[in-house]
């Protein structure tokens, strides 16, 4: 029997090594044991990497403890897509909103700018979601056939 920790661990290593596979990619992993590191331990680990995609993997039950498929999140500023996806974002959010860009000393310089950056990076986010539920369509049962969306800590990060 497996612990959840081992299990996403387990899954963690293999994507990195199917990535790196590729040779155009480099994967740097926040962390490589069962140990806790705060969201913005994590962050800073993928900014001081200058990291253009942050994946992460949770093994969470919602309305069963049995597995049962996958699902892929992206972030949304409108709310959550399901009551999974809010339940999700609830409980995996501990930290205020870090925000990548750097203030100019006018408060609607910087909100625009951010909103900007925001909207291109979950426009993004959705496209590779897409294209991470197709290849994980194959491979196990999804939730849902398309990216879910939730208010996550980590993702506005």
């Amino acid at each position: 029997s497996y612990s959840r920790e081992d299990v996403v661990l387990k899954i963690a290593r293999r994507l990195r090594a199917l990535i790196e596979k590729e040779g155009n990619m480099k994967v740097y992993m926040t962390r490589n044991e069962d140990v806790f590191i705060p969201l913005k331990v994590r962050v800073a680990k993928a900014q001081k990497q200058r990291a253009d995609l942050f994946v992460s993997i949770h093994a969470d039950a919602f309305t069963s403890r049995q597995p049962s498929g996958s699902s892929v999140f992206a972030l949304s500023t409108k709310g959550a897509t399901s009551a999974a996806a809010k339940y999700l974002a609830q409980t995996q959010n501990a930290s205020d909103l870090i925000g990548g860009v750097s203030k100019s000393g006018d408060r609607y310089v910087d909100h625009t700018m951010f909103d900007m950056v925001q909207s291109l990076t979950i426009a993004d986010s959705l496209k590779f979601g897409k294209a991470v539920l197709e290849k994980m369509g194959h491979i196990n049962n999804l939730h849902k056939n398309r990216v879910e969306q939730a208010g996550f800590a980590v993702l506005k990060a």
